[in-house]
């Protein structure tokens, strides 16, 4: 199964060897990333830092999870990650999230970056690329060019380092 997010705030499930559409569900707002797939749930992050779970055979929400938007963003978002259990999540506030993939409780919260300056536009702190799972590591880098290494089940960060 190929899942896609759509403009107009769908997510759709495409039969991968025919292209026949499986299911179609609503979301809240449009859909930049890719949504994970791990064969038993589908993850979309919506624009509006929405985290919507949904069932992989039917399309139905398992659960969802709303997240804080800052004033001023980019026009993106990062595809979430879906790592044994575990679903990480990163926003535009410069955080990353670790939620269950069984019913969205959030396990732990880092700080990738921290925004910082006078001005809404030097605030700015999106992930928009999507975290990279490397054993029980995480990386992930801000707009600004923060690049943090965190370990993976409990959140701690590793090293932090500016590379803007």
């Amino acid at each position: 199964m190929l899942a896609i997010g759509t403009y107009d705030a769908r997510v759709v499930a495409l039969a991968a060897q025919t292209g026949e559409t499986l299911w179609s569900t609503e979301v809240s707002s449009e859909i930049l990333a890719p949504p994970a797939n791990n064969g038993q749930v589908v993850v979309a992050q919506t624009i509006d830092s929405r985290v919507f779970a949904l069932d992989s055979k039917t399309g139905e929400l398992r659960w969802s999870y709303d997240h804080t938007t800052p004033v001023l963003t980019l026009r993106g978002t990062s595809t979430p990650v879906i790592a044994s259990s575990q679903v990480l999540v990163a926003f535009d506030n410069g955080q990353i999230i670790s939620l269950s993939s069984s019913d969205g409780a959030q396990t732990w919260e880092a700080r990738v970056s921290q925004p910082k300056g006078r001005t809404e536009l030097e605030r700015i702190v999106d992930i928009d690329g999507t975290p990279l799972v490397d054993g029980g590591m995480i990386y992930a880098a801000t707009y600004h060019g923060t690049l943090a290494a965190f370990a993976r089940t409990q959140g701690r960060m590793i090293w932090q380092q500016d590379l803007s």
